[in-house]
């Protein structure tokens, strides 16, 4: 399978990009089924890669992410 690798993005990109902590995305991950699903894992398995948009696309229809601390950006 092909994807764009700008749209690739760690749960380290999406903390720096939306200005909350790693641990604040591991939770998102954790607590909200409805987070995207990895397109892949890369570093033997340690690193989980998503997609961007898929991310941004669920994060504007959260309630909070309009009022919250946080920006997440469509693209760098």
């Amino acid at each position: 399978m092909k994807w764009d690798l700008d749209d690739l993005v760690s749960p380290a990109d999406i903390a720096e990009e939306c200005g909350a902590t790693r641990a604040t995305v591991s939770n998102w991950v954790k607590r909200y089924p409805d987070f995207p699903q990895p397109l892949t894992t890369v570093a033997r398995g340690r690193t989980k890669l998503y997609s961007r948009k898929a991310v941004v696309e669920w994060y504007d229809r959260k309630d909070w992410a309009h009022d919250g601390p946080y920006s997440l950006k469509a693209g760098r």
